[in-house]
């Protein structure tokens, strides 16, 4: 893991680009986590991306986690238009988070793309889910998508996003949320080891009865 040995008081988080790299710094005393926390996600993040288009880096800098991405070029999704090779690639993704224990955050199109080869890409990895911006506390995420439950206690989790997910998958409306055909949804898919595959299967079933 990354050493944690600097503090900074300056707690404004920028980011910054150049022509191959997107690279955003994190003040220490902008991410409200435990220090041994925020070294096991960015951990995580630096792994999960390692053989993908769009590796994600580290390093510490005089009291600042600094995130580096590789820039690629293609397109942002759009809601409900992912084929079947990219929805299963996106599954993957998130199983593999789900398995380890992380939590994404804010899965939305912006945040997703397809590379000119084709490939989905994840971006956007937090190092944190609980900020300080601009002196206020704030969740890593994008309302309206934020779990209802996450947004009372205030710590983002998986329900966030399965939510997302889902979403994306089929562009569904936010009140969406609210129903039990979700909540029954959400819950089965909780209990899987692979609940995003759950929930792609349960699209799919739903598309082939309705094409029926």
């Amino acid at each position: 893991m990354l050493a944690l040995l600097f503090l900074s008081y300056n707690i404004a988080v920028f980011t910054t680009k150049t022509i191959d790299m997107l690279i955003k710094k994190y003040p220490r005393l902008s991410l409200t986590s435990p220090l041994e926390e925020v070294s096991w996600r960015v951990d995580f993040i630096q792994k999960i991306t390692s053989n993908t288009e769009a590796p994600v880096t580290f390093s510490l800098d005089n009291g600042c986690f600094i995130r580096y991405t590789k820039r690629v070029k293609g397109k942002h999704i759009q809601y409900g238009n992912l084929n079947e090779e990219q929805a299963t690639t996106f599954a993957d993704i998130m199983n593999e988070c789900h398995q380890k224990g992380f939590v994404h955050g804010d899965l939305n199109k912006k945040n997703i793309f397809i590379s000119k080869s084709g490939k989905l890409v994840v971006s956007d990895w937090e190092p944190d889910l609980n900020q300080i911006i601009e002196g206020r506390q704030a969740l890593m995420g994008t309302l309206p998508w934020i779990d209802k439950n996450d947004l009372i206690t205030k710590k983002i989790t998986h329900n966030t996003d399965l939510l997302c997910f889902y979403r994306i998958l089929t562009n569904c409306k936010k009140a969406f949320a609210y129903t039990e055909e979700w909540k029954n949804l959400q819950k089965k898919a909780s209990k899987s080891k692979i609940p995003y595959t759950v929930l792609l299967n349960h699209l799919y079933s739903s598309q082939h009865s309705k094409g029926k």
